[in-house]
């Protein structure tokens, strides 16, 4: 392997992907049971409808916010180096200062620059934030649809629920983070 593909960075959608898959099912019950609370039209009719709008946000949603934030990427990517150019020293003072590497992530967490935990990890939970919008967006389209007889009032009724839900749902990956970081600490504090 050539030293340039050694140091090309990590598409936070190939890491991310398998864990939404893996997560898939207890987000859908988790989802079920705050939109059943909500609207009362059964456990089974909201997991039937939360499947088939997670399966939506969670093949077409999490891509496209991956495409939005490499977009943000690219773009704060090329001002960076358009910044540099007249002004070489910054680029050593960025480099070099952990506050600011630290600062950077929100700006390349869909292509991680390396392989650090942390950065990993921060990426992640800033690919969360505009994941959420658009499954919220994605979701809500398909539960108007699909619980159109069973809510009277379906769109706003129905996008308060799944907003609800989302909101429930997204601090359950949140706390997974938090609780991976947590373990991690304590498993390599302890060797």
């Amino acid at each position: 392997m050539t030293p340039l593909l050694a140091d090309m960075g990590i598409p936070m959608i190939m890491l991310e992907l398998p864990a939404m898959a893996i997560l898939f099912v207890p987000v859908v019950l988790l989802e079920s049971f705050v939109v059943n609370r909500s609207l009362g039209i059964g456990f089974s009719k909201a997991g039937s409808g939360l499947f088939l709008a997670n399966l939506a946000s969670t093949i077409l949603g999490f891509p496209l916010a991956w495409i939005v934030m490499l977009g943000v990427e690219l773009a704060s990517g090329a001002a960076f180096m358009g910044v540099t150019h007249f002004f070489p020293a910054i680029e050593h003072v960025c480099f070099n200062s952990p506050i600011l590497r630290i600062a950077s992530v929100p700006f390349v967490a869909a292509w991680v620059p390396g392989d650090e935990a942390w950065q990993i990890l921060i990426a992640a939970a800033v690919l969360l934030i505009p994941t959420f919008y658009i499954s919220v967006w994605i979701e809500r389209r398909i539960c108007v649809w699909v619980w159109a007889s069973e809510v009277s009032d379906t769109t706003s009724a129905v996008g308060k629920a799944v907003r609800k839900a989302n909101v429930v749902s997204y601090v359950f990956l949140y706390a997974i983070l938090v609780f991976y970081v947590v373990y991690q600490s304590v498993a390599h504090g302890s060797k």
